[in-house]
């Protein structure tokens, strides 16, 4: 069974915003690094400029784009993490030892805040760290699992993911749902 995870307005702004910003130095470094050859720094050091300035950022709205959740599927044996471009992150059934309210997301210790939903490493005050994988602001639903950091999502339809999920793990742990 696949659920959605869209992206929220907050999320749509704040990746609008990123990719505005960012677009500034592809128009105006091309015209830096010009002007440096001109006054005689040289090729190197303009194509250095033009690579840092212009490369960095691309290459790193490209690993945020591939790597940003874009749903989640329950199989058989698995709750699989669905990315744009990349590989699912996948947690198996047997390992999930509840479902719950998850927390706000409180300090971001690896990952992206902002740029197409939020995810990686996050920690929040009364519930320690977590994997995080939002793409809305809330509600959250984490699954605690036996071994590991807790997963934490945010579902288009909350109740039907928690619904579906507690179906498939057969009503074996009480505290799920």
């Amino acid at each position: 069974m696949q659920f959605k995870m869209s992206l929220d307005t907050a999320n749509v702004v704040s990746s609008v915003v990123v990719l505005a910003v960012l677009a500034v130095p592809v128009v105006v470094v091309p015209t830096v690094a010009g002007a440096a050859l001109a006054i005689g720094w040289g090729p190197v050091v303009a194509r250095l400029f033009l690579l840092g300035v212009v490369g960095l950022p691309l290459v790193l709205i490209a690993g945020a784009a591939i790597w940003a959740p874009s749903g989640l599927e329950i199989t058989e044996t698995e709750v699989r993490v669905v990315r744009r471009l990349g590989a699912p992150t996948c947690i198996p059934l047997a390992s999930i030892a509840a479902v719950e309210d998850g927390p706000r997301p409180g300090l971001r210790l690896m990952g992206v805040s902002g740029f197409l939903g939020s995810f990686g490493l996050f920690s929040a005050r009364d519930f320690g760290r977590f994997q995080l994988y939002a793409t809305r602001r809330g509600p959250y639903v984490a699954l605690r699992r036996k071994d590991g950091l807790p997963v934490v999502v945010t579902p288009d339809d909350p109740e039907h993911f928690r619904a579906m999920l507690a179906r498939r793990l057969g009503g074996r742990r009480s505290d799920v749902g």
